[in-house]
Order: C-alpha cells, then sequence, then structure tokens
C-alpha cells in the first residue's frame, strides 16, 4: 500500500481533519475543454485517458502473469495499446479507426502548438472533436466493467 493508504486510518481518527475527496469526471472535463473551446487541453486529456483506460483493460486481461502484464503494459505507446485493444477485440475496427486519428491529430498539434497550425490540421481537429467523446465513452464503459481490485492485484502485484 502506497504512504497515503497506510496514512488514512490515522488521519480519520483525527478529529480536526475533514476528508474530501472529489473523484474526477474526466469525460466532462474532456467535454467542457471542447466546448470552450480548448482544444490543446482537450487532445491532451483524451489520449491519456485512451492511453490509461487502454492498459488497465488490457491489465486485466493477463490476470495470471502478473510480471507480464506490467512488463508488456509499461512500455506501450499509445498507438500500441489501442492496437492491442482491437486486436483482442475489445474495440471495434470503426473505434480503432478514430482513436488512432484522433491520437494523430493530438500528436500533430501538441509538436505545432507554438508554431503556426497549419489549415490542414485545422480541419483535422475539427473533425476528430467529434469522434473524441464517443471513443472516451466506449472506452471508459469497458474500463467501468472491469473488476478493480483484480486489476490492481495485477498491475500493482511487483509493488505489493
Amino acid at each position: 500500500p502506497t504512504d497515503m493508504v497506510r496514512a488514512l486510518p490515522k488521519v480519520k481518527k483525527n478529529s480536526n481533519v475533514s476528508l474530501y475527496y472529489t473523484r474526477p469526471d474526466h469525460l466532462k472535463e474532456v467535454s467542457d475543454a471542447i466546448d470552450k473551446p480548448d482544444y490543446f487541453k482537450a487532445y491532451t486529456l483524451c489520449v491519456t485517458l485512451y492511453e490509461s483506460y487502454g492498459k488497465e483493460i488490457l491489465v486485466s486481461q493477463f490476470k495470471g502473469n502478473p510480471s507480464l502484464a506490467q512488463d508488456i503494459t509499461d512500455k506501450l505507446s499509445v498507438s500500441a495499446t489501442i492496437d492491442l485493444l482491437h486486436k483482442h477485440g475489445m474495440i471495434d475496427k470503426g473505434v480503432r479507426s478514430q482513436m488512432l486519428s484522433v491520437n494523430d491529430t493530438r500528436n500533430d498539434f501538441a509538436h505545432r502548438y507554438f508554431s503556426q497550425i497549419s489549415p490542414e490540421l485545422e480541419n483535422r481537429l475539427k473533425d476528430n472533436t467529434l469522434k473524441i467523446m464517443k471513443t472516451l465513452e466506449t472506452v471508459k464503459g469497458i474500463y467501468d466493467k472491469l473488476d478493480k481490485e483484480e486489476v490492481d492485484k495485477v498491475y500493482f502485484h511487483k509493488k505489493l
């Protein structure tokens, strides 16, 4: 367990300390960024969520071999994570294609953020923005069905 997990019982016993924890709604953060529009934040957070949710989904596939799960997922790029989700039948070809398109657009955008954005990239930003929420909802739906306790056992096997 982490230091925070070990400290929590002690903190709870202290009547002078109030604990508030609000679980962030990452999809709402992405949606709000799209509405502003803050495309840099929307694309960056979206692709980070692809990676985070995707790796946990993949880890759930390696229940019998925790060290293999961690070794493999630690080294995966976002596009490799997306490809493996498709290969293992977790997402269909259309979702894979949309996720890769969003990821590629995010990469181009991030590397040109302080320079001139071409009309072609601007069009890709607009086109792919429509795909962000749909693909995130798909991946999060798969993630939400996972047994988080089992995933944690596999993913944090080396650290426990």
